[in-house]
């Protein structure tokens, strides 16, 4: 099981890979070389947060998310990634989010303040970081994403919605991603209408 986990993540970083050649650094005021990545593994487009720093609006494999710069200095160089999807109306209960969270070693699952669960994975940039390195991370984002669209199967209504909902501090009466994952886990999905998030933030922020 050890070896089969390790070859599935080394197929994935290769793939990703390809497109992020060894080049010059990548810090968190590069929001375009970030942009461009997150690109390699799906669609991505830059907005703001109602703070002045950058936030990617972003969908891979059906999955919508938003990728949050934080921790940012006053000339706007932002030390983490913050990674966020949240799960409309899917509702598994604690246990097995704990039960997640037991077994994983990247991203953290939990149970947002509506009951719907969500899943964040931050990035390091503080200093630079490789574009083959970065990529390798929104890699391992990507396999998180689709194992866990699978273990929420159980926990899906029909037809299931994905969100990435603002920051808590972004007053937007509409989210730029309500769009439904397509098909994921063997299952397929039709779209449904937007809800409105009323804010939900990441944990932790």
């Amino acid at each position: 099981m050890i070896k089969y986990a390790i070859l599935v993540l080394g197929l994935v970083f290769v793939q990703g890979a390809q497109a992020a050649e060894t080049g010059t650094l990548i810090d968190g005021s590069d929001v375009e070389a970030v942009v461009n990545i997150a690109r390699d593994y799906g669609s991505a487009t830059v907005g703001m947060q109602q703070s002045g720093q950058a936030k990617i609006i972003a969908r891979m494999d059906g999955v919508n998310y938003v990728a949050y710069f934080q921790n940012c200095s006053a000339a706007r160089i932002c030390d983490d990634l913050n990674l966020y999807a949240g799960f409309l109306d899917i509702k598994p209960s604690q246990e097995r989010i704990n039960a997640w969270n037991a077994s994983k070693r990247f991203g953290r699952a939990y149970i947002d303040p509506d009951g719907d669960a969500a899943m964040e994975m931050d990035i390091n940039l503080k200093n630079g970081v490789s574009p083959a390195n970065l990529s390798a991370s929104f890699a391992i984002w990507r396999l998180i994403l689709r194992q866990f669209v699978g273990y929420l199967e159980p926990d899906m209504p029909a037809p299931l919605r994905v969100i990435a909902p603002p920051a808590a501090e972004e007053p937007e009466s509409t989210n730029p991603a309500g769009e439904a994952a397509e098909g994921e886990a063997g299952a397929e999905h039709s779209s449904a209408e937007e809800k409105d998030t009323g804010g939900h933030a990441p944990a932790g922020h």
